[in-house]
């Protein structure tokens, strides 16, 4: 499952005193990951880091699912058709619209 392949990359990166390679997430994402599965796995990865109090390698957790929701700079998101999916939903359900107040 790549899922695990992903969580077992991501751990080998981290125990080697490394962090998070964004090539790593790049691969992932090009084998076919979504940005949903690929938070999912950083998101319980964050918290056996909490558990294990080590706070560095949860940091450098929390920065690649930064990159991976997209709350970096935009020429380090690894989703950004995302942000037009959610305008062209926004604009549809009509959310963009002004509303009076």
């Amino acid at each position: 499952m790549i899922a695990d392949e992903f969580r077992k990359e991501l751990i080998s990166e981290l125990s080697n005193g490394g962090s998070i390679k964004l090539e790593t997430l790049r691969k992932y994402k090009k084998l076919g990951m979504d940005q949903d599965s690929m938070y999912k796995v950083l998101e319980a990865l964050m918290l056996e880091m909490r558990k294990q109090g080590d706070e560095k390698l949860e940091d450098d957790v929390m920065d690649a699912a930064d990159v991976v929701v997209g709350f970096c700079s935009p020429q380090l998101k690894l989703f950004p058709e995302q942000d037009l999916i959610e305008l062209r939903n926004s604009y549809i359900t009509g959310e963009d619209d002004i509303k009076d107040v």
